[in-house]
This record gives structure tokens, sequence and C-alpha cells, in this order.
């Protein structure tokens, strides 16, 4: 009997959904909690309120955390490949209502200025070329009195990634050498508050406009 369109679609929600868990898993094993750790930015960077945007969507994994918190938002990512498994993702947990998906660019987006009260990025700045060009653009779209929240893995957090690429067969590498510092420090330049927080596998900045 020939498949529908619901069918099919069905069908790659369910294999998408099976490969995701396969990751997720991996990481458990290694000790690394994806969804608890996504809960841990959430709490620590709440409020999230207003208009909010997700820069580096990647295969949905804080997407799915931010839905299920009950937020709707914007995610973007330059990849189209990464959009559609996160739409899958998503759509597995009847979560595809939350998000407005995006391809962009971070460095040049298509965003009006002052659009967002707050932007999260997760995991996302130790895989850009221009993270510098990257905050400039997130300053751009922020509304005054917003909040930017930029969280990537610390030491012991990359070595859990190092090791699951290795065991992948694949190579993790990181494309700048920015350090947390330097990002701080640039906030900071900016006349923003900046608060750090960090546990075993995750560091968290949270940017705020200082009052003028």
């Amino acid at each position: 009997m020939k498949k529908n369109n619901n069918d099919i679609m069905n069908a790659r929600i369910i294999a998408n959904h099976k490969l995701y868990m396969t990751k997720i898993k991996r990481y458990r094993k290694l000790g690394y909690d994806v969804e608890k750790n996504r809960e841990y930015i959430i709490s620590n960077a709440k409020p999230l309120q207003g208009n909010i945007l997700e820069v580096g969507t990647g295969k949905g994994h804080m997407a799915i955390v931010m839905g299920k918190e009950g937020f709707k938002f914007t995610s973007v990512d330059n990849s189209r490949e990464n959009l559609d498994i996160a739409r899958l993702n998503m759509k597995y947990f009847k979560l595809e209502d939350r998000v407005t998906f995006k391809k962009e660019n971070a460095e040049n987006m298509s965003f009006i200025d002052n659009v967002f009260d707050t932007i999260i990025t997760v995991n996302t700045f130790h895989e850009l070329k221009k993270p510098i060009k990257v905050i400039e653009e997130l300053i751009r779209v922020l509304r005054p009195g917003g909040k930017i929240v930029i969280s990537d893995f610390s030491a012991k957090g990359f070595n859990i990634v190092d090791k699951l690429h290795q065991a992948e067969s694949s190579v993790h590498t990181k494309k700048n050498d920015k350090k947390f510092k330097d990002i701080e420090e640039y906030f900071v330049n900016k006349h923003f508050k900046v608060k750090y927080i960090c546990n075993k596998y995750q560091q968290i900045l949270i940017m705020s406009e200082e009052d003028k």
C-alpha cells in the first residue's frame, strides 16, 4: 500500500528521534546529561522574557528544553540540515508551535535593530570563526535593557565532547581561541553588567545593559 505524506513524515520523525536518543545516551554514558545541563542554564538565566532569540539551533537540544518549559521563541542556525533535524525533534515532542526556525548567518542577521528582549546561545561560541562579529550582531538586535545569555562547555565539558567524537571516529575542533574571560571583558567594555556562573560541564555569562 502506498504511504501518504503523513506516514512518510511520521517515519522521518521516529527515525530522527532514534538518532537523537542514541546521542543523548552516549553523552549520559560519559557523564553529561544534555537536558539537565540545559535546564541548569535556563534556571540561572531566568527570567527569559519578551521576544526571545536562540542563536545556534544545532540539532535542537536547547530548543526542546525551552519548548518544554513553555517559552515561545525564534531559533536561528546557518545550517539548513541542522534546522531540518531540529524541526523533526520538536515535532516528535509536539513542540513545533513553540518555535520559529530561520536560516541565518549569526554574523549578519536579517532582523532589524533592537528587536529581541532576550538572546540565548548554548555550546555555539567555540564553533564561531568570528565570535566578536557575532557578539556585535547580538548587541545590535538586542532591545535596550535586554539580556544576552552565552553558555559553552567548561574544560571538563569539552573533554566529554572530545571523547564522544573519538568514539564516533570523528574530530571536534574549536574554530576560535576566545576564552570566556575575553567575552566577559568585551561586554564590560560595552557597558554591560556581566554575571558568570558555572557547573562541572557548562560556563554561563549573563549580560544586561548597565543603567545610564
